[in-house]
């Protein structure tokens, strides 16, 4: 990537690892191979800890072998409004260049707890459409309840997965309002997250 990255004429590039510490429940049907040996009995996907100091290493070999780019280290961090005390614990957040926030699962309801599911998965027991609002709603809890992130990523995540053979083509009008908010509070969060 280093080597692409000078051939291109990029000045510096980013390698943010994932960091999912809560695990999910997996539909069988929605399971790709390289995940089976993490999924137990019981269906519930751990993910792997990530390998902070073979991840620093990783970095900081590049940086010395392409001192001519800018290398930046992060984390893709799946959850943070879940996972802060848990990723305290494996990592100093502070030392990393980014932190940008994910969301890629959800609760299936109050009294679930931890049950949380992918919206590829809610789509086969919920409507398409409350997945969306549901997805929406969780990003604004997500934003509300961390201080640990800067950017949020992908906040198109469930519609990647919008059952268009079912439901047709999405239409973005219909969640234009909260699309909307969730940018409003992005730029309300005092500056945490961009």
């Amino acid at each position: 990537m280093c080597r692409r990255a000078l051939k291109i004429g990029l000045p510096a590039l980013a390698f943010t690892e994932h960091l999912d510490l809560t695990g999910w429940v997996i539909d069988p049907e929605d399971l790709l191979d390289h995940l089976r040996p993490l999924v137990g009995d019981n269906g519930l996907l751990i993910p792997e800890p990530l390998d902070v100091a073979g991840y620093l290493e990783s970095v900081e070999r590049c940086r010395r072998q392409f001192p001519e780019l800018r290398i930046l280290s992060g984390v893709e961090f799946g959850q943070p409004h879940i996972d802060a005390d848990k990723a305290r614990q494996l990592l100093d957040l502070s030392a990393l260049d980014r932190v940008n926030g994910s969301l890629h699962t959800l609760p299936i309801s109050e009294e679930s707890g931890a049950l949380r599911y992918e919206p590829i998965t809610l789509y086969r027991q919920w409507p398409a459409e409350r997945v969306i609002w549901e997805y929406l709603a969780e990003a604004r809890r997500m934003i509300a309840g961390s201080d640990m992130c800067e950017v949020l990523l992908h906040i198109d995540y469930a519609v990647r997965y919008w059952p268009a053979q079912q439901e047709g083509p999405f239409n973005p009008r219909i969640f234009e309002d909260v699309f909307r908010q969730v940018i409003r509070d992005l730029a309300g969060s005092g500056g945490r997250w961009s």
